[in-house]
Parts: structure tokens; sequence; C-alpha cells
């Protein structure tokens, strides 16, 4: 359809003249018209596809933008610290866990470096002649600090065993995992500490999380 193009000769008696030219004349704008409407949606056409290549360059720019901010926040490094205590207890034979607490990663983190700290005593009245102990801390699936013996005094009408552990470890982590610290204590003698209101522990973790 072409409004150029040129209609052909009319075959009308003389008084339908008028009515065959408007009637052209209306044909003629109607094309007119398609025309136009057709040029304004072929441009608008160029337009929105012009847009929408705008638009996902700038997608792909957010999201490459997101991807180095959420890496440089995961650069920073956390930490979290949690300490818990116990008193009254008693020692059995072999190694016991005389107080613990843990620590939760923190989303996004993939690294830690670990600082547990120990400090206590365990007290005794009775008259065991084998007061020693040894002491350890213990990360389960971590590894544990090398075993030291524990120096006892006496001069209360008891005995008394100072205890001060700690270590340190670097390791990797995923999100959501729970890190223990245990702090442990072994008797030389299972009778020597059957529970004294004297005798206390506390435990310290120290974590420096990064991504």
């Amino acid at each position: 359809m072409n409004p150029n193009d040129a209609f052909p000769r009319r075959n009308l008696p003389g008084d339908a003249e008028d009515w065959g030219r408007k009637v052209e004349d209306r044909i003629r704008n109607l094309e007119y018209g398609y025309v136009g409407q057709k040029t304004n949606l072929q441009s608008e056409n160029r337009s929105s596809s012009s847009s929408l290549q705008e638009l996902s360059r700038q997608i792909v720019q957010l999201n490459a933008n997101q991807a180095a901010l959420d890496a440089a926040i995961r650069a920073v490094p956390r930490t979290i610290q949690s300490t818990a205590q116990n008193a009254g207890f008693g020692l059995s034979s072999g190694w016991n866990t005389v107080v613990y607490t843990e620590i939760t990663v923190p989303s996004g983190m993939t690294n830690c470096k670990l600082l547990v700290i120990g400090s206590g005593q365990v007290v005794t009245a009775t008259t065991t002649q084998n007061v020693q102990t040894s002491y350890k801390v213990n990360v389960p699936n971590v590894g544990e600090s090398p075993t030291a013996p524990g120096p006892w005094t006496t001069g209360y009408g008891d005995f008394r065993t100072v205890m001060t552990p700690s270590y340190s470890w670097s390791f990797g982590v995923t999100p959501g995992q729970t890190i223990r610290g245990e702090f442990q204590v072994a008797p030389n003698d299972s009778n020597a500490y059957p529970g004294n209101g004297n005798s206390y522990a506390v435990i310290s973790l120290l974590a420096t999380f990064s991504g």
C-alpha cells in the first residue's frame, strides 16, 4: 500500500465525480495514516531494542558489581568470641571434659584462625598420695594441644592443681559448621578428685573468620 500510487481514471457520471474524488482522498488519507503508524512502530521497535540492550548491559554490570562486593565483604575478617565456665566437678578415670563452648561459622566464611584458652583448678581434700593431673584443650576434628602436667600446691587443708592450657589452629571451615572447644583434665588417680566446690574451669574461644 502506497499513498503515492495513482488511482485509475474514474469512469463515473459527471455528477458523481465529486463523490469519487472524496473516496480517493479518503483512501489516500488512510494510506498516509497507515504508513505513518508503520514508521512510528518501526522507530519504537528500534528504540525498545536499544533500551533492552542497555538494560541487559546494566544488569550484567550490576551482577559483576554485586559479586565484587560479596567478595570484598567475605575478605573482611570477622571475629567471634565464646566463653563458658563450670565449677564443683569431680574427675573420673581418663580424660574428663570439664567445660566446653561452641561457635558457629558465619555465612560466606571458609577459613578460621582459632585461639583456645583455658584456666582453672581442681581441688581435693582426700589424703591420696597421688594428686597429679594432666590437662589440655581439644577441638574435635581439628586437633588438641600438647598435654601438660598440672602443678599442685597444699597448705589449705587440701590439694590444689592449677591449670592454664592454650593453643591455636588455622583450618578450613564451611558456613553453619559448629566449632567446639573442650577443656580436658585427666587425674593420675581416679579416686583423687571426687568433687569439690572450689574446683572450677573456664574456657574461651576466639575465632577469626575470612572468606
